[in-house]
């Protein structure tokens, strides 16, 4: 199980791995974006 968190600016994008899947959310109300990669073995 990886897990990896890198910040940006403006919009909050997760990426979420799931068995292949990907799970994509925009959020513009927050002034950072954190993408979230999550990886299951």
């Amino acid at each position: 199980m990886k897990m990896a968190a890198m910040n940006s600016h403006q919009i909050i994008v997760c990426y979420m791995i799931w068995e292949g899947s990907i799970w994509v959310w925009l959020d513009s109300k927050t002034n950072s974006a954190y993408v979230l990669v999550l990886v299951l073995q």
